[in-house]
């Protein structure tokens, strides 16, 4: 017995799915012009997103998933232009890189565990670099302490929610 997902093949052209796409990159956008501000707006604008496509569009929820990994790479490209500018170019070019190995597992496969064994430690530590990093001292425990939080984040999100609501996926 076959376990696949159906995936919608094309995406609704919905004015909303089309007004969400703008708002996203303009979002991403802002991130270069104000990086805290632009980050936390990303952030509320991606949770809300979901909301908008999967219950106003009626996007299925596998469809969506792969619609806002893709979108999110816009984020990621302007959050990795301010990391250069605070001189961390190299390691958040590793937390790039190393996302993007989680996100190509998951395109190609449809299995939404690439993201627990690839999380998104690429926002956390932006996070971390804008607020935490300039207070100095124990700034590298919040570090950990927002990894470890995400890890749990996306177990949650892609491993239990899952299980637990098989029908809301």
């Amino acid at each position: 017995m076959s376990t696949r997902v159906h995936i919608q093949t094309t995406l609704s052209w919905h004015p909303l799915t089309i007004a969400t796409l703008l708002i996203r990159v303009s979002l991403a956008l802002y991130i270069l012009v104000h990086p805290l501000w632009g980050f936390l707006w990303s952030m509320v604008f991606d949770y809300l997103d979901s909301q908008i496509l999967i219950h106003v569009v009626r996007m299925n929820r596998m469809t969506y998933q792969r619609w806002d990994k893709c979108v999110d790479w816009c984020a990621y490209a302007t959050q990795l232009v301010v990391a250069a500018r605070y001189g961390f170019f190299v390691p958040f070019l590793f937390l790039f890189l190393y996302r993007f190995v989680g996100f190509v597992g998951f395109m190609r496969t449809n299995k939404r565990a690439y993201f627990i064994f690839f999380p998104n430690l690429f926002d956390m530590a932006f996070l971390w670099m804008l607020v935490a990093y300039p207070l100095g001292g124990t700034s590298w425990v919040w570090l950990a302490v927002l990894f470890f939080a995400k890890e749990v984040h996306e177990f949650v999100l892609h491993y239990w929610w899952p299980h637990a609501h098989p029908t809301e996926g």
